[in-house]
């Protein structure tokens, strides 16, 4: 086939299923795993209140063929090799719409590096600020076989990313469910400590070349200072087993209506730090399976960071009522004895996490008897 057009034919490549072990390729990307930064999705994820922020309005159809490896704008330097396309223009559908959202993908500005890259696209600041949270509208130039509908835009791929400070990678990870990210989503990542730079690359499956990777972004917001992250610890009564790994729900009210629950894994000394969407003055409490909610009210979230909270949770609350009390005393008994490598086992009733329901277990519910959630 004659490649006429470049834009066109290449992308078009991107996608022909050349010999690629999908497979080995998917169990190397699975190794990689989020230390330190955090991804998240959805608007206002990561960053509530922007300080910088890209639009990529310039890039618009009129700019194609522009040097795009050191694109700046709003504070932030946006850098991969190749030139900027954005579609040929509303005289010449099908356009070029990475993202799905509507409006008119004619005229759209955003950023792409023509036919692909084999470089990461690398984000900083202008200064050498430390990025503290990231968000942006995430879509790729991968095409979907559409070619009379939306031939771009394909949400079978993946998003690599990597932080780094200088040259050192610091935290690394894959955003894609089982390997699929839907084009037009709110991509997000947030370090309370910060980064010098992150980089991406998008990836799918049986590429003509694994090398290439096609990711367009617009509307980047970033955030440099201070996060309003909530961090604490949670000493959980009674428990006997390691902590690192267990599951804590971080709860936001105000008055009795639950506006928010983030729910977060422990480290090894019980300590937590979540990044809320919500802005205003709420209680924050700690709920965790079998335990007594604490709570701290009057907490002004959103704006600041919160730290040094402690969470001291009782034990005891085996049917998670909300009180321990004589339901509690009988539903351990009634797992008296299970070991938690039999198929019976109730983790509920194993209150202090031994790996068996025994007699410490009916001890930690008569102590613990008549406390309630606040």
């Amino acid at each position: 086939m004659e490649m006429v057009h470049f834009r066109l034919e290449v992308a078009w490549l991107l996608t022909m299923n050349r010999p690629l072990n999908s497979l080995l390729l998917l169990a190397s990307l699975a190794s990689m795993v989020a230390a330190g930064t955090i991804p998240t999705i959805g608007p206002s994820s990561a960053v509530q209140v922007p300080e910088r922020q890209a639009t990529f309005d310039v890039l618009n159809y009129l700019a194609n063929g522009a040097d795009i490896g050191n694109y700046a704008e709003g504070g932030l330097v946006v850098q991969t090799s190749g030139d900027n396309w954005a579609g040929n223009g509303p005289a010449s559908p099908p356009f070029f719409d990475p993202f799905h959202t509507g409006g008119n993908p004619a005229t759209q500005g955003l950023y792409f590096p023509d036919g692909g890259t084999t470089e990461w696209t690398t984000i900083k600041t202008d200064n050498s600020v430390k990025i503290r949270a990231i968000e942006f509208l995430y879509g790729n130039g991968w095409t979907t076989g559409d070619v009379y509908g939306v031939p771009w835009g394909n949400s079978n791929a993946w998003l690599e990313w990597q932080t780094l400070n200088g040259s050192t990678v610091t935290s690394s990870g894959v955003v894609g469910d089982t390997w699929q990210l839907a084009v037009g989503t709110v991509v997000g990542f947030w370090n309370p400590d910060g980064f010098d730079k992150i980089r991406f690359k998008c990836r799918i499956a049986n590429a003509w070349n694994p090398a290439y990777h096609a990711l367009a972004l617009d509307n980047l917001r970033v955030r440099t200072s201070a996060l309003p992250a909530i961090t604490g610890v949670v000493q959980m009564h009674d428990w006997v087993a390691p902590v690192a790994g267990e599951w804590a729900t971080i709860e936001l009210r105000s008055g009795s209506t639950l506006v928010e629950s983030i729910d977060t894994q422990l480290d090894a000394a019980g300590g937590f730090s979540v990044l809320p969407t919500s802005v205003g003055t709420f209680s924050i409490g700690v709920k965790m399976s079998h335990f007594i909610r604490y709570v701290y009210p009057n907490q002004s979230v959103g704006m600041t960071p919160i730290t040094g909270l402690n969470f001291p949770l009782p034990n005891g609350d085996a049917d998670n009522s909300g009180e321990v009390d004589a339901a509690d005393i009988d539903f351990v008994i009634s797992h008296f004895g299970e070991m938690s490598s039999e198929p019976s086992y109730n983790f509920n009733a194993d209150l202090d996490g031994s790996g068996e329901v025994d007699a410490v277990d009916i001890d930690i519910a008569i102590k613990n008897f008549g406390a309630i959630d606040p």
